[in-house]
């Protein structure tokens, strides 16, 4: 579980990525929300492994996840 997992890490190059072509706080906020979100619709089974099954995984799995959504959320508030 935890090497599919490890897609994830090319998410958050992703958003990163997103956010990081807006000038502005504002637009570097919205645009890694918006590429997140987009990634949730455009994968939805790597949605279903992130947001649900990550939980019946165990506790390494949980751990990892709320690892990136700190990575996350980091890289969101990092304009403010």
């Amino acid at each position: 579980f935890l090497t599919a997992f490890a897609a994830v890490d090319i998410m958050v190059a992703q958003l990163i990525l997103d956010a990081d072509a807006h000038p502005d706080a504002a637009g570097q906020i919205r645009g890694g929300l918006a590429s997140y979100l987009q990634m949730m619709v455009d994968e939805p089974s790597f949605a279903r492994l992130f947001m649900i099954e990550a939980f019946a995984a165990g506790d390494a799995a949980i751990t990892r996840r709320w690892e990136v959504f700190k990575v996350l959320a980091e890289s969101v508030s990092a304009p403010l």
